[in-house]
């Protein structure tokens, strides 16, 4: 059984999940967060925890809840830059 595309809960907002690539979640709480990404590799990849960016983890509920995918992959994909393992 595949998920929905769009998927939250009270610790995630994701889009895609492991059986529906690709997948790109934001897992925590504004306080401290990390995001996750798996374009179809072997295994995903997550970022450090982030720490004081309430903002930008309000930022990323608000395009997953107006289901705006492309800007919402984009912030996780520069996140995970910024905030690589």
């Amino acid at each position: 059984m595949t998920r929905q595309k769009y998927t939250t809960t009270a610790r995630s907002r994701e889009i895609g999940s492991h059986d529906n690539l690709p997948h790109y979640a934001a897992i925590g709480s504004p306080a401290d967060f990390y995001v996750w990404t798996n374009h179809g590799e072997r295994s995903g990849k997550s970022s450090t925890w982030i720490k004081g960016k309430a903002g930008i983890f309000r930022q990323l509920a608000s395009l997953h809840r107006g289901r705006q995918e492309v800007e919402f992959c984009k912030l996780i994909d520069e996140l995970m830059l910024a905030n690589m393992r």
